[in-house]
């Protein structure tokens, strides 16, 4: 060995090694500081998931709430002064496509525990589902109502929906009924006719809590401004225990939590430990979220990790001496054939090989050469795999798409060419034999590949299910949009088309939300039809409408991804009366070798009579 490459190895090895022993004594200052930062960072995300968790829970029942008010059988007072003693308001048989409504209402959202309506004025009970409850309220409460309830003073005063104070009941659970106004009609000028209410069970959110995990020492639990406790993370037998204990922490959050998320490190002496301790304030409803483990348990593993950082040092130091000879001998060596062949790979060229020679030799640049073989081989086998892994969640997408569909009334085909092999297009559709009635979709989520197919398996699933509603098309967009917006992002979105065939009334009924034509042969109708639609995805309050037209038997209708239609030529002279050679040229354009986006159509045709 020369004498440059011995000294070159012995500087080499002292400096990994200060280097190797300068960052251990680093390390072990810096870990229980390090150890208590990731406690209270854990604290934090659970008290962040938490606050998040309530915020949707409640907004979720809250909205529920809301939208039942506003429903046309909700605003006709028909009937509501013929309310009873014995029936604590209205008799069980009484309005019964409202009772119907709010049963639906409590079948859809099972953490109600009833549903109510009661007067603007005195807050009386009306009308209440299910039946055995509204008989439940004491009669000297009925006659004297509810109107010195928060509840009600804080819908009258918001004129909004309102979530109260928590409480509890005979049944158990701690609740808060949520309650909101039903007005007459919409604008400044409206009347208010009755208040709205649910009882919400609060023992969803224990089970949530529960959920949780922050060691055998650490849980979560929620307390309101008057330092109950709401819902609890811990064990069910010492909630009340805890509470007893921890009255000092719940005065403490109580005058100095906010919306931000507060931690800190506080003796229990009852205990003889200390704790590590996060909270933060919620909007509304005002509830407190507080989040808490010992001091101990955070920082168990800090002996351990200090031996097993000095463990790693001491074999890190070894692997330096054995691998710096070789490291010194490579970097020595003439490497500019295996530098050439790294530059080729580095570029993405695979299909380049070493020469067998240099394969062959049995030193350490024959070791790097095979290794850098055996690399490249690997590589090639990752994307053949790939591309194997894709073609069969091509395979398992197409399987979510109907078939066509053939009927004396009528037949509909169609079109799905991702531009990928994945795509985030999707469709469907479904047949009414009773009614004569074809319901179906068409949707295109932002994007293409991977990712636009996941979202879009979310939002299809939506979509299908939404099929056997029987509210309106609107109403429908309305509660999938709401359901799939935390699949998006602010970058993504997704366009919809919603349609609806009544072949009894010869009525089209459709609503857009971004998918905003669709071509036709129809009567005096123009080729193309468009009307407005909000996106889906992109806002919590988006405006959809519903839109109708006359159709006839011998009809066609396309309905088409921007994939096809950005590609369409002037649509005035597509031969959009021939659904065969309509349908030919639509297929014709989704196979193009040259398009830049995925292609999906509906194409329907009403026989003629």
């Amino acid at each position: 060995m020369s004498s440059f490459r011995l000294k070159l190895i012995v500087i080499m090895v002292i400096a990994v090694g200060i280097a190797v022993i300068s960052l251990v004594s680093f390390s072990e200052i810096m870990l229980e500081a390090f150890l208590r930062d990731k406690a209270l960072d854990s604290q934090r995300y659970s008290v962040h998931a938490v606050l998040r968790a309530v915020t949707d829970f409640t907004r979720y029942h809250a909205a529920a709430i809301s939208f039942s008010a506003q429903q046309t059988e909700m605003r006709n007072t028909a009937g509501f002064d013929q309310r009873q003693d014995e029936f604590r308001g209205l008799a069980e048989k009484a309005r019964p496509e409202l009772r119907r409504s709010l049963r639906e209402t409590l079948r859809a959202h099972p953490d109600f525990s009833y549903l109510n309506i009661y007067t603007p004025d005195k807050a009386q009970p009306i009308l209440g589902e299910p039946f055995s409850w509204q008989k439940g309220t004491p009669l000297a409460s009925y006659r004297q109502g509810f109107s010195h309830r928060d509840w009600y003073k804080g819908v009258i005063t918001s004129n909004a929906v309102y979530v109260s104070e928590v409480y509890a009941t005979a049944q158990g659970p701690l609740v808060v009924a949520i309650a909101a106004p039903v007005f007459d009609t919409e604008g400044p000028a409206r009347k208010l006719l009755a208040i709205h209410g649910g009882i919400l069970r609060l023992d969803t959110l224990d089970k949530f809590l529960q959920s949780i995990s922050l060691g055998q020492t650490g849980f979560s639990y929620i307390i309101d401004r008057k330092g109950a406790i709401v819902a609890y993370g811990g064990k069910s037998e010492t909630r009340g225990q805890q509470r007893e204990l921890d009255q000092a922490l719940i005065q403490l959050v109580l005058q100095e939590s906010d919306e931000q998320i507060r931690s800190k490190v506080l003796d229990y002496p009852l205990s003889g430990n200390r704790r590590f301790v996060s909270y933060a304030r919620l909007a509304n409803p005002d509830w407190v979220v507080v989040s808490q483990q010992s001091e101990q348990e955070a920082l168990a593993g800090l002996i351990e990790l200090k031996r097993k950082i000095g463990l790693a040092a001491l074999i890190l130091i070894g692997l330096s001496c054995f691998a710096i000879p070789l490291i010194v001998r490579i970097l020595t060596s003439p490497l500019s054939q295996i530098m050439q062949h790294l530059r080729s790979i580095s570029g993405g060229d695979f299909t380049q090989q070493l020469p067998a020679a240099t394969l062959a030799q049995q030193d350490e640049f024959g070791n790097l050469a095979r290794v850098i073989s055996d690399m490249q081989r690997s590589r090639c086998k990752m994307e053949a795999d790939l591309q194997e892994q894709l073609q069969l969640a091509a395979r398992i997408q197409a399987g979510f798409l109907p078939e066509d569909f053939s009927h004396p009334l009528l037949s509909v085909h169609t079109i799905h060419s991702p531009f990928h092999l994945v795509s985030g297009d999707y469709f469907g559709y479904a047949w009414d034999n009773d009614q004569s009635k074809l319901s179906g979709f068409l949707l295109d989520v932002s994007g293409h590949g991977v990712a636009s197919s996941l979202q879009g398996v979310a939002v299809n699933a939506y979509f299908r299910h939404s099929l056997s509603f029987s509210r309106t098309l609107p109403s429908r967009l309305e509660w999938i949009n709401k359901n799939v917006l935390h699949y998006f992002t602010d970058e993504t979105y997704a366009a919809a088309i919603y349609f609806e065939f009544d072949l009894v009334k010869q009525r089209l009924t459709f609503a857009t939300a971004g998918i905003y034509m669709f071509l036709a042969a129809s009567g005096e109708l123009p080729v193309c039809i468009k009307k407005p639609g909000s996106l889906i995805g992109i806002s919590a309050s988006p405006d959809f409408q519903e839109f109708s037209i006359d159709i006839h038997p011998g009809d066609n209708f396309y309905f088409m991804s921007d994939g096809i239609y950005e590609q369409l030529p002037d649509v005035d002279n597509l031969p959009v009366a021939s659904f065969e050679r309509m349908f030919d040229k639509l297929r014709e354009i989704a196979d193009q070798p040259g398009r830049r986006d995925d292609c999906s159509a509906l194409c329907i045709r009403l026989q003629p009579n």
